[in-house]
């Protein structure tokens, strides 16, 4: 690593830490970070992220690097350490929330598309269309005035 981006320099400042391909050095991550975040702190391991076969372990760094070894986990995976894994304070965010429609912003592409007709091009139809997608992906409501 570069002077001064090494993991101790990094861990004195008791920021969450997110790590990529080091999963292979749990030992080493563990016993550089032990002195600035005590063992007690939490950890995490996220191994084949958002495939079938994913796997997450949780635990502190007094315990982590053993699970690790028991899963057999030695790449594709990130190493999250920090005090922010326990926060229970604050609800999870509403991108994620089951309650949250998925399914439709409710602007039209008639609305969204300023009254497209059946005259209009084809590629301005295309752009409204993919417009209301990108509303829809990121939870976009109606813009004022639309009501």
């Amino acid at each position: 690593m570069p002077p001064g981006e090494d993991l101790a320099t990094l861990g004195r400042s008791g920021a969450l830490l997110v790590l990529h391909l080091a999963a292979r050095y749990t030992d080493q991550v563990v016993a550089e970070l032990l002195p600035h975040y005590g063992a007690d702190c939490p950890a995490a391991v996220v191994a084949m992220a958002s495939r079938p076969d994913e796997i997450v372990l949780r635990g502190t760094l007094s315990d982590i690097a053993d699970q690790v070894k028991a899963a057999g986990v030695v790449r594709t995976a990130v190493i999250i350490v920090g005090r922010t894994l326990a926060a229970e304070q604050f609800p999870d965010s509403f991108l994620y929330s089951t309650t949250r429609d998925r399914d439709s912003c409710g602007l039209t592409v008639q609305e969204l598309g300023g009254g497209l007709s059946a005259g209009d091009s084809a590629l301005g139809r295309e752009l409204a269309e993919g417009l209301v997608e990108v509303l829809v992906d990121e939870g976009g409501g109606r813009p004022s005035g639309t009501e």
